[in-house]
């Protein structure tokens, strides 16, 4: 077969040789262009991925240093808490307590009252015994001895007969 149409033939396989030889020339000459041309495009990705793999670890340490702090603050929460119910609790017994003594100081209060109402009631009966016995010693002393019996006859009460006879006793006992 004759390529080309002239004195000179050139067979097919040597063509095909010399295009096979040409290209690949051509693919060894282009390629380092082609490679120098990917080659930046290479390393901004190469770069690109490392700062993006040290940013998602420094991420996963912020991750870790987060969850560490939440359960550190977990649990000051649950002791907190803890702390707090025993609290209210104190509270609740010393509220508890105040209310027993606010009842017993009440008690005491009206103990007292009682006890000072009575305490009138008998400086009134003191008084009104010392005032008897005073004038049973006056008229015991003015009168003498004869007249006991007309002093004791003469009282209001069988009650105010026999307190005038002791104290005539006391009296009789006390001159001897």
């Amino acid at each position: 077969m004759r390529m080309f149409s002239g004195s000179r033939s050139i067979p097919v396989f040597v063509i095909k040789i010399f295009c096979t030889c040409f290209l690949f020339v051509l693919s060894v000459t282009l390629l380092p262009a082609a490679g120098s041309a990917a080659s930046p495009e290479m390393i901004r990705i190469t770069r690109e991925r490392n700062r993006v793999e040290s940013t998602l670890k420094d991420l996963k340490k912020q991750l870790s240093e987060y969850q560490s702090k939440l359960n550190s603050t977990k649990k000051n929460e649950r002791r907190s808490l803890a702390e707090l119910n025993n609290i209210r609790k104190q509270i609740k017994v010393y509220e508890r307590l105040i209310v027993e003594n606010q009842s017993l100081l009440n008690n005491l209060d009206n103990q007292i009252e009682q006890l000072q109402s009575q305490l009138q009631e008998n400086r009134k009966t003191y008084q009104h015994v010392s005032s008897d016995f005073r004038q049973v010693v006056i008229a015991a002393y003015k009168h003498g001895g004869d007249r006991d019996a007309e002093l004791m006859l003469s009282s209001g009460s069988v009650n105010s007969a026999i307190v005038r006879a002791r104290y005539l006793g006391f009296l009789s006992g006390a001159v001897r």
